[in-house]
């Protein structure tokens, strides 16, 4: 196999290794899912939909990073990673309840402008939902 960093896309059409990735071992991949994640940041880039439907195979794993994205002021990131957190399986997701009421409760204005508080209260929702 390749070195593992070689996994990463090199560019907005790169879908070089995405079967690998499909398959890969979840360990094995820890040290590039925050690379992965920043194939999410525009959704509307070729390879991003491929990524989106990868992560959620790294559950736990991704909460870290989950949360490091929620810190960032890349507002739209955060918005579709709402997407991806409502993916998860509810127990991961769960992990985040915290980050996203900050998201829904705490919105700055960027966010609010962005819709992200609205989006993390329809993840919010789905969470509440399951968990009941």
């Amino acid at each position: 196999m390749n070195r593992i960093s070689d996994l990463i896309p090199k560019d907005k059409s790169d879908f070089s290794h995405v079967e690998e990735l499909r398959n890969i071992n979840i360990d094995d991949c820890e040290p590039i899912i925050w690379n992965l994640l920043e194939w999410i940041q525009d959704m509307n880039w070729p390879i991003a939909k491929e990524m989106i439907s990868i992560l959620p195979r790294f559950q736990n794993k991704l909460i870290p990073h989950i949360r490091a994205v929620f810190q960032t002021e890349d507002v739209i990131w955060k918005y579709w990673v709402l997407d991806l957190v409502k993916m998860l399986p509810i127990e991961t997701a769960s992990q985040l309840r915290d980050d996203i009421e900050r998201l829904v409760f705490n919105a700055n204005p960027e966010e609010k402008n962005e819709e992200v508080d609205i989006k993390a209260s329809e993840v919010l929702g789905f969470i509440g939902q399951q968990t009941e």
